[in-house]
């Protein structure tokens, strides 16, 4: 075997366990499942159902201002923490800022 066949060889060998480490690596694993637990910074964030346009949508359309805040012009912002269940629903409101 000269010396070109070898190095082709080694460099397709080379090659083919890259890629056969690079697909096992690739393919997505399930998020682990914890039981019980209040996961404060989840690596997979809760996205809302539609996504963020939806979302605001969803906000100004449901969002009940005050008559007596309107009339008198108070402003402000609001700050809350919550917990998104598995199915979805909020729960745990807390207030954490009003300004």
């Amino acid at each position: 075997m000269n010396s070109k066949t070898l190095l082709l060889s080694l460099s397709a060998l080379y090659l083919i366990t890259i890629s056969a480490f690079a697909s096992e690596n690739s393919q997505l694993q399930p998020p682990p499942v914890y039981e019980g637990k209040i996961i404060e910074n989840p690596d997979i964030p809760p996205i809302y159902t539609g996504g963020p346009g939806e979302m605001n949508k969803f906000i100004s359309g449901t969002l009940r201002y005050p008559s007596d805040a309107v009339e008198r012009n108070v402003q402000g912002l609001v700050v809350y923490t919550f917990i998104v269940e598995k199915d979805g629903t909020l729960t745990n409101f807390d207030l954490i800022h009003r300004a």
